[in-house]
């Protein structure tokens, strides 16, 4: 699992991003805390959320990543697995206006 730093000037993908890339090289899975300061559109997920299917890639390592997800008027805390290639592969939910659990995994 990765440790990030707490503060405004930490709260921001590039700072997430930077750390990943700092994850010693042949870790087989990284795990990121909650980001809920970080969000992607449900619609745009593969776009939203490319630098982190390229840094799975990149790392040949499975990513799991929970960040906001926006889909439309409903937000939710969301885990993205990514594989090796940077594929997602499954995407837990949990509405964040009421408590229930939606399981989307592909």
């Amino acid at each position: 699992s990765l440790c990030l730093l707490n503060g405004e000037a930490y709260e921001n993908r590039a700072y997430v991003l930077g750390e990943l890339g700092k994850c010693p090289a042949g870790a087989d899975l990284v795990v990121l805390p909650y980001l809920p300061f970080l969000s992607f559109g449900t619609a745009t997920v593969a776009a939203d959320l490319a630098d982190f299917a390229q840094a799975a890639r990149e790392r040949s390592c499975y990513l799991a990543a929970a960040l906001t997800e926006q889909d439309g008027e409903r937000t939710y805390a969301t885990a993205v697995l990514f594989d090796r290639r940077g594929a997602i592969v499954g995407a837990p939910t949990i509405s964040l206006t009421r408590l229930t659990t939606t399981y989307c995994v592909a």
